[in-house]
């Protein structure tokens, strides 16, 4: 048996290091991360190859009470802070006026040469509730500030108003995802105009809009005339079009952004595309849990298929055969269409 095993591990080192990568990327794309931690305790060699694998991608605790220890640990490893390149933050009710975000946190962001994205985000009663107040001190913000200065850095992904301070200090902004969860009361105008004087090139932008007009596309294309791909998104409840009006009446407005290559909408609820729907989907579905009839769910489909075949229809005619941008993706709600060079929408 140890012959056997010796004769294994002989075959295993005998690996040249393309093969040993390729075999560690694809244990993580697999989502098998305690897979690949155990694949990198087999020998040195695999850990160096595994180690940016592993850190590529990391949601750390924040750091609170007793971690101080496992943080000094952690900055002492540059191979691992050099591995960074996208960092999740989730602000939840551990940040206390009694449990104060500690020193070391904002050493760790600072020591992280490589970082490309971060993602910082807060729950609900952070944002809305009275403990939040810490993440608003100045003292945070420039804290913060000055520990996100990292040259590489160029995606930005936040749910709150509360970190738009962040454009600010990021030297060079390619992409910038608001997403809705606590901004539906911040207006646009308040933000586009800086955000363009600061990143004029930015590429990516996603804001937290189910309902827009003409004027807010004018005012976008005026200020981020590089845009590349832009979204709006809300959740199931956010505001939607008055009786009468929808998407397509601002279509046109889109062939003000001349690079653009993709479009990302709300869900088709969202479009004013057919103003009872809601209300239609909400009486189908309550005689289907009392009659038990898919014919009405059917009926559901095959509206809702309607309605997003009337909005392709719409972005064919109203931007591509216009002069419009050369559209590449079109994403309502969850679904992604591919339109390739006949104009064809594909579902992907």
């Amino acid at each position: 048996m140890k012959s056997t095993q010796k004769s294994e591990l002989t075959q295993y080192s005998a690996l040249n290091d393309d093969i040993l990568y390729h075999l560690c990327h694809v244990t993580r794309t697999t989502n098998n991360i305690q897979g690949l931690i155990g694949l990198s305790m087999v020998d040195r060699r695999t850990r160096m190859i595994a180690t940016p694998i592993i850190f590529k991608k990391i949601r750390p605790f924040l750091f609170w009470d007793e971690a101080h220890a496992e943080v000094e640990v952690i900055l002492k490893n540059r191979r691992i802070l050099s591995s960074v390149r996208a960092l999740r933050l989730n602000f939840s009710d551990d940040v206390t006026p009694d449990r104060s975000i500690p020193n070391e946190f904002f050493t760790f962001l600072a020591s992280l040469p490589g970082l490309i994205e971060i993602s910082i985000t807060s729950s609900n009663q952070i944002t809305f509730g009275p403990r939040f107040q810490q993440l608003r001190d100045e003292r945070f913000k420039r804290n913060l500030s000055r520990s996100l200065s990292q040259p590489t850095l160029q995606s930005l992904i936040i749910s709150s108003e509360i970190f738009l301070f962040l454009m600010e200090s990021i030297q060079q902004l390619i992409s910038l995802v608001i997403k809705a969860d606590q901004f539906h009361d911040v207006p646009v105008e308040s933000y586009i105009e800086k955000l363009g004087s600061l990143h004029p090139r930015l590429e990516k932008l996603h804001l937290p809009l189910a309902r827009y007009d003409t004027k807010t596309i004018r005012e976008i294309a005026r200020c981020l005339p590089d845009l590349r791909d832009i979204g709006f998104k809300s959740g199931a409840y956010g505001p939607r079009y008055q009786e009468g009006r929808s998407v397509l009446d601002h279509l046109a407005s889109f062939r003000m952004l001349p690079m653009l290559e993709s479009i990302t909408f709300p869900d088709i609820l969202n479009l004013g595309l057919d103003y009872d729907l809601p209300s239609f989907v909400k009486r189908v579905r309550l005689e289907i849990d009392i009659f038990g009839d898919s014919d009405l769910e059917d009926a559901i489909i095959a509206r809702k298929e309607e309605a997003i075949g009337r909005l392709l229809e719409g972005i064919d005619k109203e931007i591509m055969t216009k002069g419009g941008p050369r559209l590449k993706i079109i994403v309502i709600g969850d679904i992604i269409y591919e339109i390739d060079a006949n104009r064809r929408f594909r579902r992907s």
